[in-house]
Order: C-alpha cells, then structure tokens, then sequence
C-alpha cells in the first residue's frame, strides 16, 4: 500500500485508481521468456515467429494473474489522469482524435508479494503514472483511452508512451506503440513498434491498417470501451 500512497497521496480512501501493459523488470523478463520461445530478438525491424493466438495464459498471467479493465467513474481521479496526460491527450486531438474515457488496468494487490509486480510498479515511479488502488484490493494505472474520428482506431497513453489498435472484422487487429515492447507477427494479431513522435507513429500505423485493407480486411469499427476490454485481454494473452 505504500507503493500507492507515493505514486498518487491524494488518492481518497475508497477511490477507483488503476497499470502499465510492459514496465520495468517485468517488461525485460517477459521479452527475454519470449526470445527464449521463438529463439529470435524484440528488437525493433525482428519479426519473431507468430504469436500466440489464443486467450491463453503466458508469462504476464503467471507474474499478474487476471487483468481487469475498468472505467473510471471518479470526476476528481479522472481529472488527475487529464492534468497527468494533457500534453499528449493536446496532440492526439491534433491528430483526430477524440475522448472515450479514462480507464484502468488492475491486477490483485497480493500479486506484489510475489515481488517483479511489486518491482515493475516502483520502477515505472519516475514516469510518474496515476497508480492506486480499486477497492483495496486492486492495483493499477489509470490511463486516458481515445478513438480516432471514423472510429478506426483507439488510441492509448500511458507513462511509457502511446500505442494505436485497431481490430478488423475477421478477428485480427493491429497494434502499434512508440516504446519498447513485444514485436509479434501472427495470423491473428500483430503488434510493432518504434522509437518516434505520436504523429510519426499514428502515419505508420495507418499505412499498415491500409496495408491490411488492400488485402481484404475490413476495419471493425465499433468503438465501445467493452470492445477495447476485449482486444486488450488477447492482447495481454500474448505475453
């Protein structure tokens, strides 16, 4: 409970507050299990060998046990998470973008006595993510979550950076970040990422959703925050 206390000490007892997808020790140990699967480096231009393609549980699971994502309702924490990301929220509306919602991320608060969660959450603490807790009982960063215009893509910030998604009507999707991450090339998900701006990234992740496009796929546009739930527990089914 101190971890929370010194990331976010004005944080009212009772209230909702949320955990950051790849950080720290965590994200290096999750990258180095995954090298050691398909034999092949995360690095950035590396395609590893496909990836898992089920909800399965992976390494993420077995560190964190079960994510939840979670819809801040609290006016005084979600203006927090605003004041924290006004700068990137500022160029992701100059991109197109929209507001849906803040959100968290959770996971067991008992998950830190297994120690790397406890680890990864002290050192995301110079990023300065909004961490707290849901109900005493869960952990996790709180995040603002964005949709593009024609609603073709999410856009999500965090202390670490951004990453675009965007789903398709077949069960594939995209996803694109502009920090260090997994780079997974399979026949249901992709996911890359690069070292550059928000505008640098959100050109590229388009050209790859039209890539997508030219070879049939359909842009699955329903943008709901249960949606992203949904993408984001395959998501984290990769790790």
């Amino acid at each position: 409970m101190a971890v929370g206390a010194a990331a976010e000490a004005k944080v009212a007892p009772g209230e909702e507050i949320s955990y950051s997808q790849t950080t720290g020790v965590a994200v290096w140990l999750m990258l180095d299990w995954m090298e050691s699967q398909n034999g092949n480096s995360a690095c950035e231009g590396r395609r590893p060998a496909p990836a898992p393609q089920s909800d399965g549980h992976g390494l993420a699971w077995l560190l964190f046990g079960r994510f939840e994502f979670v819809p801040i309702s609290s006016p005084s924490l979600n203006q927090r998470v605003r004041s924290r990301y006004q700068g990137t929220l500022a160029e992701l509306v100059r991109l197109g973008f929209c507001d849906l919602c803040s959100y968290g991320t959770t996971f067991s608060v008992f998950r830190l006595l297994l120690g790397i969660p406890a680890l990864s959450i002290l050192t995301l603490l110079p990023k300065r993510p909004v961490i707290g807790w849901w109900a005493g009982l869960r952990i996790g960063e709180c995040c603002p979550l964005l949709t593009a215009r024609d609603k073709g893509a999410w856009a999500d910030a965090d202390c670490e950076g951004v990453k675009f998604l965007t789903a398709f009507t077949d069960g594939t999707f995209l996803v694109s970040s502009n920090y260090r991450t997994l780079t997974l090339e399979g026949p249901v998900m992709t996911k890359r990422w690069r070292a550059g701006s928000i505008g640098e990234l959100w050109a590229e992740h388009r050209s790859a959703v039209q890539s997508f496009e030219a070879a049939g796929r359909i842009v699955d546009r329903r943008t709901a925050f249960q949606e992203f739930a949904d993408l984001r527990r395959r998501d984290y089914a990769s790790f």
